[in-house]
């Protein structure tokens, strides 16, 4: 397997639904409106009723990561914190379902309905007390192997190969120095709309696109020890958040934003207050490997603690 291969079969593409409600609540509310009648529901009706449910969607990159028996995923904090129930509710926590979007090939295996996989497998319910973030470094890291541990086995048997603590290095090497990534960034590797191929009674529970990785290739454009984090001239993008930077097949950080310019621009007639406007530009924000490392052991050390004896 060449490095490039490698590192695809390492990453998973996450979708997150904001969850309004809880999930049986909110569609326990919205089917409330037929009553029992639901074998007389049309097609229109069951969009109306699903339009509501499960969105807006925020996706991203994760890594696969095993320590011994227990299997992770780590990615960019703000993948996986969901913002409108912390707004709603006032509570800080990530979202508690989290689907994984299938490859194109797992997509393309599928010759008929009666061949799809379960598609609760791919469904990731995030144990708050097994997840653990850090807001200031925009990392999160999820334990996979509390409670149901199929969505974790089914990515071994889809062929993913999870990475090791030997995996890491703590920063880059030098400043110049070339690098890459490999995420799920929306404008290249959302190939394939599922809709139309899976039972409208699923789609509030699934992902919606069948997608692959795209590369991403650069250099280190500022390094600085003291810095948790470090600057890459290389294009990425919204869906790259989570995914890693690799330099010499070692995972060197995690992507975390990307560079933007902020201006202020007046309307025509230059009467109205000026509104601030945001330019992205190509360059990405990385956290070091050496948190991503720390993030690990400290998540590692609390499962280990808390595991029955």
């Amino acid at each position: 397997m060449n490095s490039l291969e490698r590192w695809k079969k390492a990453i998973l593409h996450l979708e997150c639904p904001t969850d309004r409600l809880t999930a049986a609540q909110d569609l326990e509310r919205l089917l409330s409106r037929f009553e029992e009648n639901l074998d007389t529901i049309t097609e229109e009706e069951w969009r109306e009723v699903l339009k509501e449910v499960r969105d807006p969607r925020h996706s991203g990159t994760a890594v696969f990561f095993v320590h011994k028996d227990l299997r992770y995923l780590v990615t960019a904090r703000h993948v996986v914190y969901d913002k409108v129930v912390a707004q709603e509710w006032n509570v800080n926590r990530i979202y508690s379902l989290i689907f994984r979007a299938p490859s194109l090939d797992e997509f393309l295996s599928w010759s008929s309905l009666d061949t799809l996989p379960n598609p609760f497998s791919k469904q990731l319910r995030a144990v708050h007390p097994q997840s653990y973030t850090l807001s200031n470094l925009d990392l999160a890291v999820i334990s996979l192997d509390w409670g149901n541990s199929e969505f974790a086995d089914e990515l071994l048997l889809l062929g993913y190969v999870p990475l090791t603590m030997n995996d890491i290095a703590d920063e880059p090497s030098a400043e110049g120095v070339e690098v890459f990534t490999v995420g799920y960034l929306g404008a290249t590797s959302l190939l394939e709309p599922l809709k139309g191929y899976l039972p409208l009674a699923l789609h509030p529970w699934v992902s919606t696109f069948a997608s692959l990785p795209t590369f991403s290739f650069g250099r280190v454009s500022m390094l600085h020890h003291h810095l948790p984090s470090f600057w890459c001239d290389m294009s990425v993008y919204p869906g790259n958040s989570g995914g890693p930077v690799i330099e010499n097949d070692k995972l060197v950080g995690i992507v975390s934003a990307q560079a933007q310019i902020e201006s202020a621009i007046l309307d025509r007639d230059e009467r109205e207050l000026p509104y601030i406007a945001e330019t992205r530009i190509p360059f990405g924000n990385i956290v070091k490997g050496k948190y991503v490392r720390e993030l690990l052991e400290t998540q590692i050390g609390k499962d280990t603690a808390a595991k029955p004896s």
